[in-house]
């Protein structure tokens, strides 16, 4: 569930039953947030797998993003 969450910009909650702190925890989380948009140059819209990577100039902080995606134009998520 971790590796999931991370590839889709989540995070996962574990080992513990308190539903209603991590509620709190990801509203907390995501409320500074900014939104980026992506349009790939390569035209080769085949299906593949392609790694995104998110860098920050200032150190220090953590980004939560998607870490790819399929190259289809299939209309549906992936």
């Amino acid at each position: 569930m971790e590796n999931l969450a991370q590839a889709t910009g989540g995070k996962a909650f574990f080992g513990s039953n308190d539903l209603a702190g991590a509620l709190q925890q990801g509203i907390q989380e995501g409320s500074n947030y900014y939104t980026l948009a992506y349009y790939p140059q390569n035209p080769n819209w085949n299906g593949k797998y392609r790694q995104i990577r998110v860098e920050m100039a200032q150190k220090g902080l953590s980004l939560a993003y998607r870490r790819g995606y399929y190259a289809c134009r299939c209309g549906g998520p992936h």
